[in-house]
């Protein structure tokens, strides 16, 4: 089985994240959306997502690709972290909307949370990769279940 970082990014601000993430956790591999699909998660059993939200809190066409392949697909030995950095002058609704959507769906099939969804203005980025690395660390103390 494989631990994944998966980010999307349209600015950068989510590839950063996952590079900071990636740092902290050596063990596992990351890779942006655009070269892997949702196939790969039947292979995993730890996922950190970092999705980027689009303007007033759509997905990317890449994300919607990945959102709708990973409805139906039965997911109960993955435990997954999703985490995102957006613009905050969007406003509450819209921001880092997509990190709530992927969290919602990977639960929807089965999946664990490892943690609660973190959501960052971009320019906290290094504090949403802390809180994150923080998460999988406890998460990685506590029995896994399943």
């Amino acid at each position: 089985m494989r631990e994944l970082i998966l980010y999307s990014t349209l600015f950068g601000h989510n590839l950063e994240l996952s590079q900071l993430i990636a740092e902290h956790c050596p063990q596992m591999t990351r890779c942006g959306l655009a070269e892997t699909s949702a196939a790969a998660l039947a292979n995993c059993n730890r996922l950190v997502l970092c999705p980027c939200t689009y303007g007033d809190g759509y997905l990317t066409p890449l994300e919607e690709q990945f959102f709708h392949q990973v409805q139906g697909m039965p997911l109960p030995h993955l435990s997954y972290l999703v985490v995102g950095a957006s613009d905050l002058d969007y406003g509450h609704a819209a921001f880092a909307r997509a990190v709530l959507i992927f969290d919602r769906a990977l639960h929807d099939q089965g999946a664990r949370r490892l943690g609660a969804p973190i959501r960052v203005d971009y320019e906290e980025t290094a504090s949403g990769a802390r809180q994150a690395v923080a998460q999988l660390k406890r998460a990685r103390k506590e029995p896994e279940h399943g």
